[in-house]
């Protein structure tokens, strides 16, 4: 398992292995320059699969464990130091702060200390309020009016500029990007992920995870979504035997082979999201494997 640290210590010479993990190579100032990302819970499904410069699409279902998911995997990845922004469309930023502090993540500190930000696009959907400033960095097009062509036209001029050395590198976690349906036309939106968003991801180093609700929209939208992205993971719940289940799976990451039948994931009491090791087939899904009852 490979998992990314930005580490504080300074090691002498231009470029070092990590002692505490020889996957790792560090810069002089500490910083991992590994191209890969050990993100939490999702490389249970995918391990080694994700890499910076690139874009995830989760697709979900209405009743899934999604939103739940994300939390989980912003605190664990903030607890294992790993520079994390939560992209809200859904949740108040007091709300996104109140449930990843339940998560044990210390959220103050994490601000404090450039590992974790909020982008309050939340409170700019609502045509109401001022949308709150991200604790680290600049101002992003992200808290302007919720209006796409204003964004991409802000992603394109950015695109063209020099990155910071604080915007790179970021885990990039979208709670439901497929808000955008509800105001924008789908090819505009289609269009403006395939050139602006995966750019400016690859310009800036980022693990962009963006999500989509399903059956939200056409089925020509989630067929253009799904063929732009690095990787697509699905997310569902169902009723089995009386109680709702959860089930996640990879279902494809270009030029990698990994196991897409689905596994079970649990929501603990604490918060956390667990995937369980044991993979499901397909037929023991639905109807299917509910008329053939339960397995002992």
């Amino acid at each position: 398992m490979i998992t990314v640290c930005y580490s504080k210590r300074r090691i002498s010479g231009r470029l070092k292995e990590s002692p505490a993990d020889s996957n790792h190579v560090l810069d002089s100032s500490g910083i991992v320059l590994s191209a890969d990302l050990a993100v939490p819970i999702l490389n249970e499904l995918a391990p080694g699969g994700f890499s910076f410069g690139h874009g995830y699409l989760i697709e979900f279902e209405p009743q899934s464990i999604w939103y739940e998911t994300s939390f989980a995997i912003t605190a664990a990845a903030v607890k294992q130091g790993i520079k994390t922004e939560y992209h809200t469309f859904m949740h108040a930023p007091t709300e996104v702060r109140k449930t990843l502090t339940r998560l044990g993540m210390n959220v103050e500190e994490a601000e404090k200390n450039g590992l974790f930000r909020v982008i309050d696009t939340y409170t700019a959907s609502l045509g109401r309020g001022t949308p709150e400033k991200p604790t680290v960095g600049k101002v992003t097009y992200q808290l302007g009016p919720f209006n796409l062509a204003e964004w991409s036209s802000a992603i394109a001029q950015q695109i063209t500029e020099e990155v910071p050395p604080i915007e790179r590198r970021w885990l990039h976690i979208d709670d439901n990007t497929s808000v955008f349906i509800q105001s924008h036309d789908e090819k505009e939106i289609v269009n403006t992920w395939r050139t602006r968003f995966l750019p400016w991801a690859r310009k800036r180093e980022r693990i962009l995870i963006m999500s989509i609700i399903s059956g939200g929209a056409s089925d020509a939208f989630y067929k253009q979504c799904e063929s732009i992205f690095e990787g697509i993971i699905d997310f569902k719940s169902q009723e089995e035997d009386g109680e709702i289940r959860h089930y996640a799976r990879v279902r494809t990451m270009r030029g990698k082979t990994y196991d897409t039948r689905w596994r079970p994931i649990r929501l603990e009491d604490s918060g956390a999201v667990t995937v369980q090791m044991e993979s499901v087939k397909p037929q023991e899904l639905g109807i299917g494997g509910w008329l053939k009852g339960s397995k002992k």
